[in-house]
């Protein structure tokens, strides 16, 4: 594959029908439940915002999400997510400031944290159906067949 990650991705969001769903950036400080004040705003935070109503209730449902860099958009991030990506943002939030969140969480925050400003891109995968009816979800298979594919740097660069 001679050719940079920023046409992969172009291709990958095309190809598989990627929705942009909202924007991560660095804040201040994020306001907590009830609209209360951290209480240690020198924290490092994070905060997702998504695009529209439409986009909130679709990151509440599993699915395959991209993490991209808003500066050149070479860098991008392929992963699952189990719960939705709503909750797979709060274990990486989790992970900015406690060791013990998983180092793929804290790894993850880390490299968020690096960046001025990164774009989500979502996808709710098919579920495929056996031959004895029972249901199979596709997600992991799906997240693994484009990170094996397509190969993006973050992904390759740790141990997976």
């Amino acid at each position: 594959m001679g050719y940079q990650s920023k046409e992969k991705l172009k291709e990958i969001l095309k190809e598989y029908g990627f929705n942009r769903v909202g924007v991560i950036t660095k804040e201040d400080y994020v306001y907590e439940g009830r609209g209360r004040k951290p209480k240690d705003t020198s924290r490092k935070q994070l905060k997702f915002t998504p695009e529209d109503e439409l986009s909130e209730f679709y990151c509440s449902q599993k699915g395959v999400y991209i993490t991209v860099d808003d500066n050149d958009q070479k860098d991008f991030y392929i992963g699952s997510a189990m719960n939705g990506w709503l909750e797979r943002f709060k274990q990486y939030k989790a992970g900015l400031w406690n060791e013990s969140a998983g180092s793929t969480n804290v790894d993850s925050a880390n490299r968020i944290w690096g960046i001025k400003k990164l774009f989500v891109y979502y996808r709710i995968p098919e579920s495929h159906v056996l031959d004895t009816g029972e249901r199979i979800d596709m997600t992991q298979s799906f997240e693994n067949f484009l990170i094996n594919k397509y190969e993006p740097h973050y992904n390759t660069a740790t141990k997976r």
